[in-house]
């Protein structure tokens, strides 16, 4: 049965990858589960952003008319409690500890229960993971390139920043490629004289590309903005 991916299924989802882990050092357990990728600091933001899934997924079941409260946000208050700051001091083992199998299975509930609410249509992680290998492989690319260097900043710029938001997916859902999707168009609206003066370039072109390809995943989740086709097009030469 496909899913709605509502907050509280996100939430699920990476709370039992982290309960999952193998590790008794709970700033290595969310690194990985957060995709962090090492960076410190990153970490954080993404530990902030967790915890702001956490009020967002109660928020959307406190909005529910009719909701027992008790029944569904009352069970989950132990997740609030793991996503506090200080806790990345402490041992996962015990950190965990209030992801107990009941709570788990409260979320669980909550996920179901919003499934038929809020959300958005879920994104195939394989289509996810290969837009994120071809944004590596163009970044790689352009940095080997010969290109206008002010073309090449933006560029790279744009594609690490889609890079970002397809690992932040799991957090924020279609929102953070939205953002990204915006960020690109608006940065090609400001700079569109130094665009078309390079529209025949392959590394342009494709980034035309794969533009066209995240506003077609974000179709799928229907919260694409029509803002980005007559950039599309210009990029692809149309």
């Amino acid at each position: 049965m496909a899913h709605n991916y509502n907050p509280a299924r996100r939430l699920f989802e990476l709370l039992t990858s982290a309960v999952a882990m193998n590790s008794n050092q709970t700033t290595q357990v969310w690194d990985a589960t957060l995709a962090a990728e090492g960076s410190p600091t990153v970490l954080l933001q993404r530990f902030v952003a967790l915890d702001r899934l956490y009020r967002e997924t109660v928020a959307a079941l406190e909005k529910v008319e009719g909701l027992d409260r008790d029944l569904y946000v009352g069970q989950i208050g132990g997740v609030e409690n793991i996503l506090q700051i200080s806790t990345l001091l402490r041992s996962w083992e015990d950190v965990k500890k209030g992801l107990s199998p009941t709570t788990m299975l409260a979320l669980r509930f909550c996920a179901s229960y919003l499934d038929e609410k809020v959300g958005e249509a879920e994104l195939e992680r394989a289509q996810l993971d290969d837009l994120r290998r071809e944004l590596e492989e163009l970044v790689t690319s352009l940095l080997e390139s010969g290109i206008d260097a002010r073309l090449k900043e933006l560029l790279v710029t744009l594609a690490s920043e889609m890079r970002t938001a397809i690992l932040e997916y799991r957090i924020s859902g279609a929102a953070a490629l939205e953002k990204a999707l915006e960020i690109g168009v608006g940065a090609f609206v400001l700079n569109r004289n130094l665009i078309q003066e390079h529209t025949d370039l392959p590394e342009v072109n494709r980034f035309g590309m794969i533009l066209e390809r995240m506003k077609g995943l974000l179709d799928v989740a229907q919260t694409a903005r029509q803002l980005a086709e007559p950039i599309i097009k210009m990029l692809m030469g149309g």
